[in-house]
């Protein structure tokens, strides 16, 4: 629920208050786990504009509270219900954020410029211990700055660049993973990103493109590893360079004709160069390594065609390269190439209502491979279980009702 008011035409407050309940059951390998997730929170933002030597000024600031209660249990896993307890535990959130923002404007020029402070606190009670366990860690608040600038090169066609600098404390399932342990080593991250980019529309709109590179620098990363229980739970990895460039471009021509009335074609490329700078277990390091679950290419495209007596037809394509499972980069998963289509019919002819019969078809070509992997498993359970070629149908209705006043 949301509130929001106008001081003046040139300042307004939004405030708002939420909340939410999770109901999670897991049935893992290991054991049976069931958690209650309540949480509630409260975000105000207040904004104020103003002329400033002939710039367009926009001054916002704000803050967000929030407060979450988690009661989680773990039980014997037998066959998928739950058996004996093993673990009781309630698990306290409380953080909240302030920030501030202040935009620029003149003609072809934005610059934007602000900053957040973020703290997390969590507490853990282990009801099941005898006596109990109460365990608590915080994560002091750092300021995090962020710089932007945009320059319009025409209507249609814009060029930016930014610098920020990051400060992200663990998530609850990463302070209280699937074994169980409420861990209170888990520093947070830190990060820098500069990202220089372009996006718009060029030869009279008939092509799009959106293009950033970025490089982005992490400290204290957070990775997943899994102990020979098969339980997840979380490290930090040292020190990683991420490296990127992500490119989307379409195509949609202007269509004169009684039969066709639209046509796109789009592709995009993500080439990522990701590799840990400085990361050591035990005696063994892995620095220089390529980062774990990430591939090095991926490549997206396909075409929407639309005829003008509502057939439509669509194809995707994906391909994935490999990429490593383990942070010393001795196995691999396989690249692959997914293959998708989609033939279907909309109509409002009969009474008006808007119908769509539609089917397809996913990995045309029958590709085998992993449809997300366990990162670091213990004893080589790397890979899950995905589709063969599949196919689906269905037909959508969308009612619309009137009401009179």
């Amino acid at each position: 629920m949301s509130h929001q008011y106008h001081f003046s035409k040139a300042l307004h407050n939004r405030t708002g208050v939420y909340g939410n309940f999770i109901q999670f059951n897991n049935a893992a390998i290991r054991n049976y786990e069931r958690r209650a997730e309540q949480n509630f929170g409260v975000r105000t933002v207040t904004d104020f504009s103003f002329p400033l030597a002939n710039w367009n000024t926009k001054l916002l600031g704000g803050g967000e509270f929030m407060s979450g209660f988690s009661p989680i249990k773990t039980y014997q896993n037998l066959q998928g219900t739950p058996g004996s307890l093993q673990s009781d535990d309630e698990v306290n959130t409380l953080q909240y954020n302030i920030f501030g923002q202040a935009e620029f404007t003149k003609e072809a020029w934005v610059i934007t410029g602000g900053l957040s402070v973020n703290w997390v606190n969590y507490k853990s009670l282990e009801l099941s211990n005898a006596p109990v366990v109460q365990q608590e860690v915080s994560y002091d608040p750092i300021i995090t700055p962020r710089i932007a600038l945009l320059r319009k090169i025409n209507d249609a066609f814009s060029v930016q660049a930014n610098a920020s600098w990051g400060f992200s404390p663990p998530t609850l399932a990463e302070v209280r993973p699937s074994n169980a342990i409420f861990n209170v080593s888990l520093e947070p991250e830190r990060g820098m990103q500069i990202e220089i980019g372009s996006r718009g529309y060029f030869l009279n709109r008939k092509f799009f493109i959106d293009a950033a590179l970025y490089h982005f620098a992490l400290d204290q990363t957070i990775v997943v590893r899994r102990d020979v229980d098969g339980a997840d739970y979380f490290v930090n990895a040292g020190s990683t360079n991420q490296n990127g460039m992500e490119l989307l471009l379409h195509w949609q021509p202007r269509i004169n004709s009684t039969l066709l009335s639209g046509f796109k074609m789009w592709s995009g490329v993500t080439l990522n160069d990701y590799e840990f700078e400085e990361y050591s277990k035990g005696t063994t390091s892995f620095s220089g390594n390529a980062l774990t679950g990430v591939p090095r290419q991926v490549f997206t495209g396909g075409f929407d065609l639309k005829l003008s007596k509502g057939l439509y037809w669509y194809v995707t394509l994906n391909y994935t390269s490999s990429l490593p499972l383990d942070d010393a980069n001795t196995v691999f998963a396989d690249s692959y190439t997914l293959l998708g289509s989609r033939l279907g019919y909309k109509t409002s002819a009969i009474n008006r209502l808007p119908i769509e019969i539609f089917a397809g078809a996913d990995n045309l070509l029958d590709q085998t491979y992993s449809l997300g992997n366990d990162l670091n498993a213990f004893g080589g359970r790397y890979f899950n279980t995905a589709p063969a070629r599949n196919y689906y149908a269905g037909i959508r209705l969308d009612f619309k009702v009137k009401q009179d006043n």
